[in-house]
């Protein structure tokens, strides 16, 4: 449903939200309100990427684990709204 763009470099990877029906930034709020999970939307870094959300890889890969868990479970529950 959430597609990960992977970098050819460096520590943050943007993961396409647009198939959930929300835009990066309302599944950011989204995320934080739902889920306890921050993170940028795309929107912050220009208008081309307002269907993103931009995620930090610098964190310890447990946590990581569990915000990617998170965020699937906020992206199902949208679909499942549908």
């Amino acid at each position: 449903l959430v597609k990960p763009m992977m970098p050819e470099g460096g520590m943050f990877i943007l993961l396409d939200v647009t198939a959930t029906g929300l835009g990066g930034e309302e599944f950011a709020w989204e995320l934080l309100r739902e889920e306890k999970v921050a993170v940028m939307p795309g929107t912050s870094f220009g208008d081309q990427a307002a269907g993103f959300l931009r995620i930090s890889l610098t964190v310890p890969e447990d946590v990581l684990a569990t915000a990617m868990e998170r965020v699937a479970a906020l992206a199902s529950r949208l679909a499942a709204k549908g």
